[in-house]
């Protein structure tokens, strides 16, 4: 088991979340006889403590490299943390301002979206304008194989920021958020991501929409030249409308509604909160190759659950977890228990951060876990739960809300964010709709 060294400008400057912790292993490829073969590591990961406005902010971030994508994992790490928490502490920054929900959604939205043309234009763009130099005049002295191996890597990610008791998590790809909660002595696991996968509806709409066919996972991401800009010269994506392959984040926010765009909870850092998990893909697909049947969030949650109370240092507790199911994969091989030509697995890491009393931590150890939200597992048509008259039974039990004496109090306030962040997306709009007449004319 190897851990990844994090070695960063913010060092120094922000303080580290001393509850939480990281772990990782390495990706592997078994041998016939069942011994590994280890890759390097591709992954950042972030775990930072701050005070903005007055108030603390937690940001956790896992970036998860494909392709030799360790370089773009790492641009997406630091450069993100100076869009969402800059240096400066004054200023005009969101942030140093006393933000709103929907400043703070906003913020991570065009966050994650300029850190990619940011790694296109500033990481990248040098050995981009070499290749396309060699593909206009072709030199036997270079090789355009080796400007393919610098632009080709990928990254998904998850970042999660906590401000003012309120919890909002981003992602791209297949990185995952979980949250866990104990409420009266069960726990419940809460995913707070989504899954960019061709398999998702969503997904599938937005690349029908746009006529790409046949691209693999993930779909979102930073990074990956060949299907973003590049995506005319890969011959199964060269019919598409558009990039193919976006940095568009999901995020999930403390809102239940705001706008067009659903979130999944009204999540506020409470008492009941024990952990918030990231994971990245390998974790969840390791569980998942291992055992089908499994609840892959459960499983997740009741390991960290376990070590917890039996380890209590973050990060031996975070090695504990990802190496159990690095050993239950392995073992799975050994056994012939992997899907047919399955003689490889990911690389793993999970970032966790403890949030609860510390006193309550062995309370958990008799506690029932159970599955709270998960937006990647559909119930199947014949499953959907319905109420004694065969009525759809409605996912969330709102009657706590509708007798609440502050009802309307909260209504109103609902009403005035979703109006801001409407106003602030037709500003921009507009604005974004005034830039490109002025180029026009300048044309």
């Amino acid at each position: 088991m190897t851990s990844v060294s994090e070695s960063f400008w913010f060092e120094g400057v922000y303080k580290t979340c001393e509850h939480s912790g990281t772990g990782s292993v390495p990706s592997v490829v078994y041998k016939a006889n069942g011994d590994p073969v280890y890759d390097n590591l591709h992954h950042k990961s972030f775990r930072l403590v701050d005070q903005r406005s007055g108030k603390e902010v937690k940001l956790y971030g896992l970036f998860d490299g494909f392709e030799d994508g360790h370089d773009v994992a790492e641009f997406a790490a630091q450069r993100l943390i100076n869009e969402i928490l800059p240096f400066e502490h004054s200023g005009s920054h969101v942030m140093n301002n006393n933000p709103t929900d929907a400043q703070i959604i906003a913020l991570l939205h065009d966050s994650f979206q300029k850190v990619d043309r940011a790694y296109f234009s500033d990481h990248i763009g040098e050995a981009l304008a070499s290749r396309c130099a060699l593909q206009m005049y072709p030199s036997s002295d270079d090789n355009i194989e080796k400007y393919n191996a610098q632009i080709k890597g990928l990254a998904t990610a998850t970042v999660a920021l906590i401000y003012d008791n309120r919890l909002f998590v981003a992602n791209l790809g297949d990185c995952r958020a979980i949250v866990m909660k104990q409420v009266n002595g069960d726990l419940s696991a809460i995913q707070m991501s989504k899954w960019h996968d061709p398999t998702d509806m969503e997904e599938r709409v937005r690349l029908s929409n746009i006529r790409a066919e046949n691209i693999a996972a993930p779909t979102r991401c930073f990074g990956d030249f060949f299907r973003k800009g590049g995506y005319k010269e890969n011959p199964d994506l060269k019919a598409a409308l558009f990039e193919p392959v976006i940095a568009e984040p999901s995020v999930h926010g403390s809102l239940l509604f705001y706008s067009d765009r659903p979130y999944m909870l009204n999540l506020w850092v409470d008492d009941s909160l024990r952990f918030l998990i990231l994971v990245n893909g390998g974790v969840v697909r390791s569980i998942m190759e291992e055992n089908p049947q499994e609840n892959v969030n459960v499983k997740i949650a009741s390991l960290v659950a376990k070590e917890f109370v039996q380890q209590r240092s973050m990060q031996v507790v975070a090695h504990a977890v990802v190496d159990s199911i690095a050993r239950e994969h392995q073992d799975a091989f050994t056994q012939n228990r992997l899907p047919p030509n399955c003689n490889r697995r990911r690389e793993m890491v999970m970032t966790f951060c403890y949030m609860g009393d510390f006193a309550l931590g062995n309370s958990m150890q008799n506690s029932t876990l159970i599955d709270e939200g998960d937006n990647m597992e559909e119930v199947p048509t014949g499953q959907i739960p319905v109420d004694d008259q065969g009525r759809v039974a409605p996912y969330i039990d709102l009657s706590a809300f509708e007798s609440c004496s502050r009802k309307e109090e909260a209504l109103r306030k609902i009403a005035a964010i979703m109006k801001e962040y409407a106003d602030s997306i037709n500003t921009k709009e507009r604005s974004e709709e005034e830039e490109a007449e002025q180029q026009d004319t300048s044309l």
